[in-house]
């Protein structure tokens, strides 16, 4: 079992280097206006230190990564992928949290 678990991390491993190297060639989307200014503070935008009510909304959404079962497809992993990063950034997981959450997710 813990043969698979590695076989499986370590195709992971080789599809985050592909991954890293696509999103590196990426060019980074232009702002709709050219606009470089920053938002004004107001209550969406809220910049001083009171507490943000979008981060406390955010944390009671249940959201859930599909899991992904060792189809071929190397765009179907990318984007599983790019499902897990999106995940780990909105619920700030540490690294060793998000290996085992990957681990977790893996069903092939």
């Amino acid at each position: 079992m813990f043969a698979e678990i590695n076989a499986k991390l370590d195709t992971l491993e080789a599809f985050e280097e592909r991954l890293t190297i696509v999103e590196a060639t990426r060019e980074p989307p232009e702002s709709p206006t050219g606009d470089q200014t920053p938002p004004r503070n107001n209550r969406r935008n809220n910049t001083d230190n009171s507490p943000n009510p979008d981060a406390q909304y955010l944390k009671n959404i249940k959201i859930d990564v599909p899991n992904f079962d060792g189809y071929y497809d190397p765009q179907f992993f990318i984007n599983w992928v790019l499902q897990l990063d999106r995940y780990f950034a909105l619920y700030e997981f540490t690294e060793p949290r998000k290996v085992k959450y990957a681990i977790m997710k893996l069903s092939g």
